[in-house]
C-alpha cells in the first residue's frame, strides 16, 4: 500500500460528469489558468491598472508559502498576525486596516485546511476595506470545498491541489473579468501527466509489473517527472491560461466525491488517533467548526499533526519507509514571516497526513495505526 504523495491519473476511465467545479462556479465570472500564481499575479496586475489607489501596499498572512508572496515582490508588504488556531489576529488586523498605512491597497485573506475564517472578523473586515478602498484578494485554495467565496472581490484557488489534474488554477469573482485575460496562451500540458500514469501504472496495475526485473525504475522515474516539474514550476515568470487537457479533466471529476471522501476520511482518521491517544492539530476547533453559522461541511485539503515532542524528520523517515509520504504546509524561510506569533512553531513542527479522495476508512485505519506506532515508541 502506498499512500500520498502526487495524484496518479487513469485516463481510460477519463468521461464527463455532472457536478464538477465549472458547475460549483457557475455563478461567478470566471478565468482559469496554469498555476496559482499566475492567479494571483493577474489579478493583482489588473487591480493596480484598473483600480488606481496606492496597491502597492498589500496586507498578506504571516503563514503563506513562497510562491504566494513572490507575485507581490518589490511591494510594501506587511505580514498580519495568525492566532494559535490559524484564526485572524483581529485586533491586531483591525489596527493596520485603520492606521491609513493601506488605504486604496490589498488585503490578502486566506484560510486554511478547509476551516473558514469566523464570520464576525470577516464581516468587520469587509466593513473596514470598503470604508477604505482596500482591495479583497481571496485565497480559498484551501477552503473553496467548505466555502466557495466568504468576502473577496476576487477569488483564486490552486485547483491541483484537490484534483488529478498536471496544473490548473481558477480566478472567480463576481466583477467582471478583463477581456484581455482571453488571449493569454494556454499553457503546454505539464510533463506530471506522464508521472501520474507511470504512477497509475506502477499502483493500479501492480500485479502486471511486480514480476518485471526493473518495476522500481518506474517508481524513480515519476518521482522525478515529478520533483523536476515543481522546480520548473517555481522558475517559471510566465503567465498562461490553463492547458487544454487540464480544462477537458476538470470535467471529468466529480467535486461530491471530493468533498465526501475527504470530509469522512478526516473524521475517521481522528477518531482512530483519538483512540488512540493522539490528537490532530485543530482538531476539537475543526469539530466545532461543522456546525457554525456557514451551515458548511468542513472539508480539509489536508489533516494536520503536530510533532514537535517528537523529531519531524524521523518521523516523516518512518512514514515514507511505509510508503506514506506527508508534505509539510510549510517550510517558511523568511525571517520576516518568521518572527510573526506561531510561525516557526508551524513551520518546524507540522505535517501534513493525506486524506484525500483517493482513499476509504480502511485507509485511515491503516494510518492511523502506523502513526500511532511512532508515537509509542
Amino acid at each position: 500500500m502506498e499512500l500520498g504523495s502526487e495524484f496518479h491519473i487513469d485516463l481510460t476511465n477519463a468521461m464527463i460528469r455532472g457536478n464538477t467545479i465549472y458547475h460549483l462556479l457557475a455563478r461567478y465570472n470566471t478565468f482559469y489558468t496554469d498555476y496559482g500564481r499566475s492567479a494571483i499575479a493577474l489579478v493583482y496586475e489588473h487591480l493596480v491598472q484598473t483600480t488606481g489607489g496606492r496597491r502597492d501596499r498589500v496586507l498578506l498572512p504571516s503563514y503563506i508559502c513562497e510562491s504566494v508572496v513572490k507575485p507581490f515582490e518589490g511591494k510594501n508588504v506587511v505580514f498580519y498576525d495568525l492566532k494559535e488556531n490559524f484564526e485572524i489576529d483581529e485586533q491586531g488586523l483591525y489596527k493596520l486596516l485603520e492606521s491609513g498605512d493601506f488605504d486604496g491597497g490589498v488585503f490578502f485573506l486566506m484560510h486554511y485546511f478547509g476551516m473558514v475564517q469566523p464570520e464576525e472578523t470577516l464581516t468587520q473586515i469587509q466593513i473596514l476595506c470598503k470604508e477604505r478602498d482596500i482591495a479583497i484578494i481571496e485565497d480559498t485554495t484551501h477552503s473553496i470545498f467548505t466555502k466557495e467565496r466568504t468576502i473577496g472581490d476576487y477569488c483564486i484557488a490552486s485547483l491541483r491541489k484537490w484534483m488529478p489534474i498536471p496544473e490548473g488554477a481558477v480566478i472567480y469573482s463576481m466583477n467582471q473579468l478583463p477581456a484581455e485575460w482571453q488571449e493569454l496562451e494556454h499553457a503546454k500540458t505539464s510533463y506530471k501527466i506522464n508521472a501520474m500514469i507511470l504512477k497509475q501504472l506502477f499502483l493500479g496495475q501492480a500485479d502486471i509489473y511486480r514480476d518485471l526485473e526493473n518495476v522500481a525504475l518506474v517508481n524513480e522515474a515519476y518521482r522525478n517527472i515529478f520533483a523536476g516539474e515543481e522546480e520548473r514550476i517555481g522558475e517559471s515568470g510566465e503567465l498562461y491560461a490553463i492547458s487544454f487537457l487540464s480544462a477537458f479533466l476538470l470535467q471529468c471529476i466529480d467535486i461530491s466525491e471530493i468533498r465526501d471522501n475527504r470530509a469522512a476520511n478526516y473524521r475517521h482518521l481522528g477518531e482512530e488517533l483519538s483512540g488512540n491517544g493522539i490528537t490532530l492539530y485543530n482538531w476539537e476547533k475543526n469539530q466545532r467548526s461543522t456546525q457554525a453559522v456557514w451551515a458548511d461541511m468542513l472539508v480539509p485539503l489536508t489533516a494536520l499533526l503536530c510533532v514537535k515532542d517528537k523529531d519531524r524528520d524521523r518521523f516523516r523517515q518512518y512514514l515514507e519507509e511505509q510508503r506514506i509520504y506527508c508534505a509539510v504546509h510549510w517550510d517558511i524561510k523568511s525571517e520576516e514571516q518568521r518572527r510573526h506569533a506561531n510561525v516557526s512553531d508551524w513551520s518546524e513542527n507540522l505535517i501534513s497526513i493525506p486524506i484525500d479522495q483517493r482513499y476509504g476508512e480502511a485507509h485511515m485505519r491503516y494510518l492511523a495505526d502506523i502513526i500511532t506506532e511512532f508515537f509509542n515508541q
